[in-house]
């Protein structure tokens, strides 16, 4: 983890991968997946890709670089595999940029209302 990461990063996010669909079509979660981050909320539009416009949510900054826009995430620690339980939003934006101190490469992981 880079020096400011490290820093700032106090704070945990948990992540569900899809991994299946049930036989209603229901998405079937995998186990949670617990990251090391800082978080932060921001109720303002924004455009994070061309053409479209979403109302931010969260904003998580982390180190952990297998995120997808089909995952989901929740602030805090979560055990089981339900995600909704935990009030968790998808992911829909994922930036990435160079850890300035050479380590890690740093996570920005946006979701939406």
């Amino acid at each position: 983890m880079g020096k400011i990461l490290r820093r700032f990063c106090k704070g945990w996010a948990t992540i569900w991968k899809i991994t299946g669909k049930d036989g209603y079509g229901k998405p079937i979660f995998s186990e949670p997946i617990h990251i090391r981050c800082d978080y932060g909320s921001s109720f303002k539009d924004g455009r994070k890709t061309i053409g479209t416009e979403i109302i931010i949510k969260n904003v998580i900054w982390t180190e952990y670089s297998e995120a997808t826009q089909e995952d989901y995430i929740a602030i805090g620690k979560h055990e089981d595999r339900d995600p909704f339980l935990h009030g968790a939003s998808r992911i829909k934006s994922i930036d990435r940029d160079r850890d300035i101190n050479g380590g890690l490469d740093d996570y920005t992981l946006t979701t939406a209302v």
